[in-house]
């Protein structure tokens, strides 16, 4: 059985986390608060989509949804960063695309400064409810749960994908697994012994697969003209994907 006692100290963990990085967002604007806090939302939508929802998207506790609008208000901050950041390792930060996306970052902050205290409010109301939802599982439900998510990413690295969001999707399916994993009995995760090692280093190749794709589409709607640049990202991309599927041949 896997005790509710032990799902509600992992989501309380990454609880904690998440309201430590708000308060440092607001207070000192450390841009790695951002990332931290959209992290611990990521944790605890996992541990929700699979002991409280059981693998149902569509069954997801109705007060998570207050956390997931500040998770989409994070986002805006978080990819305006990213986004500089790519921009200034080709000096194309003062160009209108890089003063629009500062713009943006600084606005979106702004508003979430102005936000923070009714965010911190609605999240308190949140916890209550969703800290309620936890029960006692049966630990063969749970493995088969895991196991259906696994034999989804196996099957997808079967075939070819046609878009770049179906790759990014999988990535989200992988980080699910590695997220609620720990949190399992030991008996349960000796039973399954699911290649953490294995599914960190796809996760990690599919990411690095999906920035240097961002990058090349960026450059490329906004007119980027370097031809040379241009074509080295395009077979950066090429030969990051082939990493992708040479590291789902070898799990």
């Amino acid at each position: 059985m896997l005790k509710a006692k032990k799902q509600r100290d992992a989501f309380n963990t990454a609880w904690e986390n998440l309201t430590d990085s708000l308060w440092v967002f607001y207070h000192d604007r450390d841009p790695s608060s951002v990332h931290q806090a959209r992290v611990a939302i990521k944790r605890m939508r996992a541990q929700l989509l699979m002991f409280q929802a059981l693998g149902d998207a569509s069954e997801m506790p109705p007060a998570f949804g207050k956390v997931q609008k500040i998770f989409k208000h994070l986002g805006r901050i978080r990819s305006a960063q990213i986004h500089l950041a790519r921009l200034e390792g080709y000096a194309m930060t003062k160009t209108d695309y890089g003063r629009k996306l500062h713009y943006v970052q600084t606005i979106e902050t702004r508003r979430f400064a102005d936000r923070y205290h009714g965010y911190a409010q609605e999240l308190k109301k949140s916890f209550e409810t969703l800290e309620a939802g936890f029960f006692d599982l049966d630990k063969v439900l749970v493995a088969d749960l895991l196991r259906k998510e696994l034999r989804a990413v196996d099957r997808f690295f079967e075939k070819s994908y046609k878009y770049a969001d179906d790759l990014h999707d999988i990535r989200k399916k992988i980080k699910n697994l590695l997220y609620v994993y720990p949190v399992l009995p030991k008996e349960l995760r000796n039973k399954l012994q699911l290649n953490t090692g294995y599914l960190d280093q796809l996760q990690e190749a599919i990411g690095k697969w999906h920035d240097a794709h961002d990058v090349l589409e960026e450059l490329r709607s906004m007119g980027y003209k370097e031809v040379k640049v241009l074509e080295a990202l395009v077979e950066r991309r090429r030969a990051l994907r082939e990493k992708v599927y040479a590291v789902a041949g070898g799990g």
